[in-house]
């Protein structure tokens, strides 16, 4: 494993379980089973289908939030699939707190500080500490989709165009 300060490559066998539950959490033909279920009753484990999630738009880029402060409100995290077409940017920004993204599919730039960047891609994990200056273009042939975890949780609505559920 190479560690840089920002970016950590990992091989593809130690998340991909992870890759495959957020797979399985965001399918959308799983839209029939109920909402929300307590796993035990009198339990707080919740259960989220697609119905809970909600779809956030700009130009090129789709971000829906699976775990997030409304479907959520007693989470730790933010949990979103973004995914960027060809061409589209995600102009660079902050959050308060820190934000991790696994890279499932593609190639893209992170625009970093100034006019730094830095080449992601499959298979790349991307850690960045609060505050931190980052945005993202997509540089490559195919869409780029990454799952990003944020902490403390975060109501992304503010950076997008339109929110549908």
């Amino acid at each position: 494993m190479s560690v840089d300060p920002l970016i950590m490559t990992i091989k593809a066998s130690f998340y991909t379980p992870l890759i495959a539950l957020v797979i399985i959490v965001s399918c959308a033909s799983c839209s029939n089973a109920q909402s929300k279920t307590p796993a035990v009753p009198g339990s707080a484990v919740q259960r989220h289908t697609p119905n809970d999630f909600t779809t956030l738009t700009n130009p090129g880029k789709t971000s829906v939030q699976v775990v997030w402060p409304k479907n959520s409100p007693d989470s730790q995290i933010t949990v979103t699939r973004a995914t960027l077409e060809p061409g589209a940017t995600s102009d660079r920004h902050t959050h308060p707190g820190e934000q991790t993204w696994i890279v499932e599919q593609g190639s893209a730039l992170v625009l970093l500080v100034g006019n730094h960047n830095m080449q992601i891609r499959t298979g790349d994990v991307v850690r960045t500490p609060p505050g931190e200056v980052h945005g993202v273009v997509n540089d490559g042939t195919v869409p780029l989709v990454y799952l990003s975890i944020t902490t403390p949780p975060e109501d992304m609505t503010k950076f997008y165009s339109e929110a549908k559920r």
